[in-house]
């Protein structure tokens, strides 16, 4: 009795092989890229907010405070 549910093992073909290989490197780029503009972009803003004018204002009550 032959068991139809299971299917029969068949090797993946080295053009497929290729293809998922390509598309690996293709989404490491990506993964790579996506995290530079992040980086890039958390520093925008961190600097941003350093030259905020709440963000002085809040370091300098700081500053009084530990004078205190």
């Amino acid at each position: 009795m032959t068991n139809y549910s299971l299917k029969p093992m068949i090797p993946p073909s080295l053009a497929s092989q290729e293809a998922k290989a390509a598309r690996q490197k293709q989404l490491e780029e990506v993964r790579k890229r996506r995290a530079r503009i992040a980086k890039a972009r958390q520093k925008k803003e961190q600097t941003s907010y350093h030259t905020n004018e709440d963000y002085q204002e809040y370091q300098e009550q700081l500053r009084e405070e530990a004078r205190l």
